[in-house]
């Protein structure tokens, strides 16, 4: 899918590089897919976004989704996106995903933006581990900001998955927002709103054989 598509191409990636006694930042940015980067010893990609659903709730009288329905239904469907970042075979050493940085590159749709943005919630999950969710202030009306620290060691031929969700109630808190109504059009999230994630890997020590 298109939207799916143009998410992907505005990917970021970074490698953020510590040895004793030295410090080095590595970033580097790149459009298409997969986005490689090499730096110290280390030698990783990030492939995605690869758009699901999960189910969030049970519609209510009279609602009905079909099947094979996409995007968000507020209260009864979330959006994920899932990156994949790899460290490469060919790596000499071990990384860490430190962070994830969930950004927006740019607002798709400004007046759907502006109706759902109060009530949007973002959340990471790493190889299907506790989700971790991004604080109110970061989803703001122009768009997503934070940070959350993370840890996902990568062996070299590993990969880590990296899935982040948007959920939206069944019901906006004013009362005057029809939520469904505004993403009868496209419930897509890339539709809406651009989201560019950043991963920063730290090097880690090679086990001793």
């Amino acid at each position: 899918m298109a939207a799916a598509a143009a998410g992907a191409a505005a990917v970021l990636g970074v490698l953020l590089i510590s040895a004793p006694g030295t410090s080095a930042r590595f970033t580097s940015t790149a459009s298409g897919q997969p986005l490689v980067i090499t730096s110290g010893t280390i030698s990783a990609s990030v492939t995605g976004p690869i758009t699901g659903t999960v189910s969030a709730g049970t519609a209510s009288n009279g609602v009905v989704v079909a099947s094979g329905t996409i995007g968000m239904v507020p209260g009864v469907q979330d959006e994920t996106l899932t990156y994949t970042v790899a460290n490469s075979s060919a790596s000499a050493s071990p990384a860490n995903i430190s962070s994830v940085r969930v950004v927006s590159s740019g607002i798709t749709s400004a007046a759907a933006w502006t109706d759902i943005q109060p009530y949007l919630g973002v959340t990471v999950a790493i190889n299907g581990g506790t989700a971790t969710a991004l604080p109110a202030s970061a989803i703001t009306a122009i768009g997503i900001d934070a940070t959350i620290a993370t840890s996902a060691n990568i062996q070299p031929g590993s990969s880590a998955s990296v899935v982040v969700r948007f959920d939206l109630p069944a019901t906006a808190s004013s009362g005057t927002v029809d939520l469904a109504r505004i993403l009868q059009g496209d419930r897509s999230i890339a539709s809406i709103i651009a989201v560019a994630p950043v991963f920063a890997l730290t090097q880690t020590s090679q086990a001793a054989p």
